[in-house]
């Protein structure tokens, strides 16, 4: 399965409430995964939640929800990218030259 190294407890944030709750420091040093959807876009989570919001635009408040929920992908992209910068360095540098954010327009990535 293409999805088996996401964290998805890390995704979901129950990871972090946990670590919170039980005063353990929550590690930031998870590895990076540049294989599978990830060898295509940098954020294939958040190209499913485009999809699903714009497949699903036919009214007035659905295209609403479409445009505040893509605005909110975008930002959280951008917050996300600055964090894994820090944490990654010139590896993820590198990554972010080869691999788009969102379109799969330049092929896959070595």
């Amino acid at each position: 399965m293409v999805l088996h190294n996401c964290d998805f407890r890390r995704l979901l944030g129950t990871a972090q409430i946990r670590a919170y709750r039980s005063g353990e420091p929550f590690e930031e040093d998870e590895v990076l995964i540049v294989s599978g959807f990830y060898a295509y876009v940098r954020h294939p989570f958040y190209v499913a939640g485009f999809l699903i919001l714009w497949g699903t635009a036919w009214t007035d408040l659905a295209l609403a929800t479409a445009l505040f929920g893509s605005f909110y992908l975008v930002t959280g992209s951008r917050f996300e990218e600055r964090r894994r910068k820090q944490l990654y360095g010139k590896n993820y540098h590198a990554y972010l030259n080869r691999v788009p954010a969102f379109f799969p327009c330049r092929g896959k990535a070595d």
